[in-house]
């Protein structure tokens, strides 16, 4: 699996952009940044969208990218998730509002946005993916997923206070090569990441204690711009050996 990074942090600030992944070029996992740094051609190739939930930071730049397909006379899109999120979608985002629904968008019967529900903790076709969507500790309705292809999978944990369910199937998932694990707050902030459905270093120790997977490496994200020097440094105190920081614009294969 290749993994394409065009943002990885929990907000947006000069040089930080908010999360969005290509994954073997046709998925793009998250939408907080797409077409702000991925080529016309790299989004043209994009056939399917899994969004973890529809807060703006995870969304916004999926309204320019279906317009720059709509111009391009694309092939259809469609966008992933479970009912909770699809049904948000279409209400709150795709509502002629906040944007125009463009499934229905440049014609009824030939528009540039399809929808998808993936039921929770199965496995379920997506191009040349499986995806099991399973639900997270999030203010809003919220799934982490595990993604396999061909050669393995990874774990992606979406926005998430502690939680447990992903990480017991994530020990059981035989061809796990990563883990991306959200973590948006340093320690002194801990109150305000139990109430937000966030992470701190802490948090997260305890948290791959659940997975206990030696040797898988967890690439951590979400980090907030403004306390992204002190998230590093905690936890790199931490001393976790498979602990590393996902970095923007890098590209991972596993």
């Amino acid at each position: 699996m290749i993994v394409k990074v065009g943002g990885c942090y929990g907000g947006v600030a000069p040089g930080y952009n908010s999360v969005g992944f290509l994954l073997n070029e046709s998925l793009l996992l998250e939408g907080g940044t797409v077409t702000s740094v991925f080529s016309p051609a790299e989004q043209e190739a994009i056939k399917h969208i899994l969004v973890s939930h529809i807060h703006l930071d995870h969304t916004k730049e999926i309204f320019f990218l279906l317009d720059n397909l709509a111009q391009l006379g694309a092939d259809a899109v469609t966008l992933a998730g479970t009912d909770e999120v699809v049904e948000g979608a279409r209400k709150h985002l795709f509502n002629e509002q906040i944007w125009p629904d463009f499934s229905v968008l440049p014609s009824e019967e030939s528009p540039v946005l399809k929808f998808q529900e993936l039921p929770k903790d199965v496995f379920t076709r997506l191009g040349e993916f499986e995806i099991m969507p399973i639900a997270v500790n999030h203010p809003v309705p919220a799934a982490g997923y595990i993604i396999r292809d061909g050669g393995g999978s990874i774990v992606y944990t979406g926005d998430t206070g502690p939680t447990k369910k992903i990480w017991e199937a994530a020990k059981r998932e035989e061809g796990l090569k990563a883990v991306f694990a959200e973590t948006s707050f340093p320690n002194s902030m801990e109150k305000v990441a139990h109430a937000s459905g966030h992470i701190t270093p802490a948090l997260l120790e305890r948290e791959l204690n659940l997975l206990n997977r030696p040797g898988v490496p967890v690439y951590v994200f979400h980090m907030k711009p403004q306390f992204a020097d002190k998230i590093r440094e905690e936890l790199e105190a931490l001393g976790i050996a498979e602990l590393r920081i996902l970095e923007q614009g890098a590209v991972y294969e596993f």
